[in-house]
């Protein structure tokens, strides 16, 4: 998921992102026990093994000879299903994309039966399509890095497979809050603990330029790949839904879902 809506400004200020934040919270972890992982809980004691999120961020040195991050903000939708079908488009999952009367979207469906590949799902045998099983492939690959050398992609649903996602995630996750103090984050709840970590942003950048950089390019390096947590806590202390006295509080949430 994007780790944050492709909006400008913080979402102190921009009503319009805070509004998206809160449907998002909601319809993930937050909804007074109507949300999926809330729903989930009320099955399971662990959510985590039948869903996970998930960001991307990169890095890289910037003209002014500082090292910066940012997240990779993809719009297209995608889904993978059974290493066999491929669903690629534009549609969000909400009714402003799927009832047909808002949004124009397209998508495409690829089932490549003609070319059936031995593979495995769940540690047995299983017969994919080569098209959807590749493609999936190729993004984990991407995503976990050097990482993806050390497990067996072909299967998804192994234990170690889904035990090295976590670990790298957790650890990129790390190391981008020890460099950068980036938003969002699971440690930061508030609005007070928001403003205390664009602080300490400002301190992160000059300790740069004391070094060039030096020691945050090696700190990165450790680092494998895209793939970070989303961080579920972030502003859980907080109402992000915007207040009368803006007019996003006025708009239809039609506009929004």
């Amino acid at each position: 998921l994007p780790l944050l809506p492709g909006l400008p400004g913080s979402p102190q200020v921009n009503a319009s992102k805070r509004m998206l934040l809160h449907l998002q919270y909601q319809t993930i972890c937050r909804n007074n026990g109507a949300s999926l992982l809330e729903k989930l809980r009320e099955v399971t004691d662990t959510p985590e093994k039948y869903i996970g999120f998930y960001g991307l961020r990169q890095w890289g040195r910037m003209p002014d000879h500082l090292v910066r991050q940012e997240q990779i903000y993809i719009h297209g939708k995608l889904m993978i299903v059974d290493d066999r079908h491929i669903l690629c488009g534009s549609a969000n999952i909400n009714d402003r994309s799927l009832l047909g009367k808002n949004d124009s979207e397209v998508a495409v469906v690829m089932t490549d039966s003609e070319h059936r590949v031995q593979s495995k799902m769940f540690g047995k045998t299983w017969e994919a399509f080569r098209a959807a099983r590749d493609m999936r492939v190729r993004l984990y690959s991407m995503h976990l890095g050097a990482a993806a050398n050390a497990v067996d992609l072909s299967d998804p649903c192994s234990p170690e497979m889904i035990a090295r996602w976590q670990q790298v995630s957790e650890r990129n996750t790390q190391v981008y809050r020890e460099l950068f103090m980036c938003f969002p984050d699971d440690q930061v709840r508030s609005w007070e603990s928001y403003e205390e970590w664009e602080v300490l942003q400002e301190e992160k950048l000059d300790d740069q330029e004391h070094d060039g950089g030096v020691h945050v390019e090696e700190k990165l390096s450790t680092v494998n790949g895209h793939l970070v947590q989303f961080p579920l806590r972030f502003l859980e202390d907080e109402d992000l839904c915007p207040t009368w006295t803006e007019k996003e509080y006025h708009v239809d949430r039609r506009v929004f879902t």
